[in-house]
């Protein structure tokens, strides 16, 4: 009979599998350990990157959009990374915040042309900055297992987002000279945007630009962007200089010239639109509330007591001028047939809504038209005035007159907005401020149509010997002539809360 085989341990080496089973178990445990240590510990590094990158890139695109990224610290719009020491605007924020070239971290800087589900502005080049930081960090108990750092990463992006800040913007489409400067005349941008004039028009057909000008400056005109740029408040004393972008090509000849100053540069024949309807959002007014045919309230200028429908403001605090001519004051609403100022007769505008369904707004020769003072605010319009053109409507000032209006808030539901084509019009209308008097808007001029083209366009021509013609705010138009010895000068001080969405965009996180 065969005996059982039997496997005998002793106590001794029973023993020395259990110490091995604990040795084993004591590793496991302390990799464990050091697992949920470590990984807390990289968190809160992961949390602290994160803050830096955000910090730096914020940084870079407010340095941009300020327009101080010039000088010997000036970082450009190419691909770099942060070398020790740098005092680099971005470099410099994420070493503020405990990250930098010098502790072994790899901090990258890129400009991305586009972003997702954002829409950048076109008024900066670059328009966004993308900060991406790199740190090797040294594990602590996780070494037993073998791992001896762990890299820790994080990225933001930031943009400039909202409104192109472009001071004048031309959506001509396909109409050839969208901008036309001649004559001695002289257009002039101080302030507003980096981008100081786009011209979204391509001279030809199907969708090809032809070999027609989508602009021309020719005679001796100028057109002076010397102190365009954010680094200007309007006063046209410290800007560096604005650039101008045309989707086709120019004519510039005789003794005319642009002049971009040092921080800008003239492109043409550029394969996007530079320019876009930043108003393009805006709903247009209704006739809902508005007064069909309010009366007109002749002022009593001269001694006497002002009349009822002066509601207790005189003719001079009312902004009336003095001079014997007769003067009116317009009151919000509904206007079948426009409003038409005679020659040689004043009229000053209450706040409000001025709903125009035909003529639009005329003043004739030796006559003016102001924003009315002393008056109560209007709740959408505040002290400004919005002439919004429909039907046939248009905006005629000629001769010896004058015009002088104060737009919306730039925090209404009209951002700024003084005068405003409606886009659905059809048909070409040709605006004129023809004048030798005083021109001084506050206030965006929207003068376009929805797919503006040579058969259904809005033009504005502004010409004659005035050298007072001032634009605080953007002009939008399909076209745009400045002829004559006329000189126009947009002042957009930067961040401006009046004369619409100067301010160029806004600074946002968006990853």
């Amino acid at each position: 009979m065969k005996g059982k085989l039997k496997l005998h341990y002793g106590r001794k080496n029973r023993g020395q599998a259990l110490l091995l089973m604990i040795l084993l178990m004591g590793v496991v445990f302390i990799g464990m350990l050091g697992f949920a240590i470590d990984m807390s510990r990289m968190y809160a590094q992961r949390q602290m990157a994160q803050a830096a990158a955000d910090a730096a890139a914020q940084a870079a695109i407010s340095s941009i959009k300020g327009g101080t990224n010039t000088g010997a610290n000036a970082f450009g719009n190419a691909t770099f990374t942060c070398a020790t020491r740098s005092t680099l605007t971005p470099c410099a924020y994420a070493s503020l915040n405990g990250f930098s070239a010098d502790n072994g971290d790899t901090i990258k800087v890129d400009f991305p042309t586009s972003v997702g589900g954002v829409t950048i502005s076109g008024s900066y080049s670059p328009a966004a900055a993308r900060i991406t930081l790199i740190r090797p960090a040294p594990t602590s108990l996780m070494k037993v297992l073998g791992i001896t750092s762990l890299k820790i990463a994080a990225q933001s992006t930031a943009v400039i987002t909202g409104n192109s800040g472009s001071p004048l913007v031309i959506m001509g489409g396909n109409l050839p000279d969208a901008l036309s400067v001649t004559g001695t005349s002289t257009l002039k941008v101080c302030g507003g945007g980096q981008m100081a004039i786009a011209i979204d028009s391509c001279a030809g057909t199907g969708g090809a630009c032809g070999s027609t000008a989508s602009f021309q400056v020719t005679g001796s005109s100028t057109i002076d962007l010397s102190h365009a740029g954010p680094l200007d408040n309007g006063s046209c004393t410290t800007g560096t200089g604005g650039s101008l972008s045309s989707m086709g090509t120019s004519s510039i000849t005789g003794s005319s010239s642009v002049q971009n100053g040092s921080a800008g540069a003239m492109t043409t024949s550029v394969s996007t639109a530079p320019g876009v309807n930043p108003y393009a959002s805006v709903t247009a007014p209704s006739t809902s509330g508005l007064t069909t045919s309010p009366v007109v309230c002749s002022v009593n200028v001269g001694a006497g007591a002002p009349r009822a429908c002066q509601q207790g403001v005189s003719w001079s605090a009312l902004g009336c001028p003095s001079g014997g001519n007769p003067c009116n004051l317009y009151f919000t609403g509904v206007y079948p047939n426009g409003i038409s100022l005679g020659d040689s007769t004043n009229g000053v505008m209450a706040p409000g809504i001025y709903y125009m369904q035909a003529t639009g707004l005329v003043v004739g020769d030796g006559s003016n038209m102001y924003s009315a003072s002393g008056l109560s605010s209007d709740a959408v319009t505040g002290q400004g005035q919005l002439i919004f053109l429909t039907g046939t409507s248009v905006l005629n000032v000629s001769g010896s007159s004058s015009l002088s209006l104060t737009g919306t808030p730039s925090s209404s539901v009209y951002q700024g907005l003084v005068i405003w084509e409606a886009p659905t019009a059809t048909g070409i209308h040709n605006h004129n401020l023809s004048c030798s008097g005083t021109l001084d808007v506050k206030g965006t001029i929207l003068l376009t149509e929805n797919n503006a083209n040579t058969s259904n366009y809005n033009s504005l021509t502004i010409s004659g010997s005035s050298g007072a013609t001032t634009a605080t705010g953007q002009i939008v138009a399909d076209k745009l002539t400045i002829s004559g010895s006329s000189t126009i000068t947009m002042r957009l001080p930067y961040g401006n809360s009046t004369g619409g969405n100067t301010a160029g965009g806004v600074v946002s996180l968006v990853k």
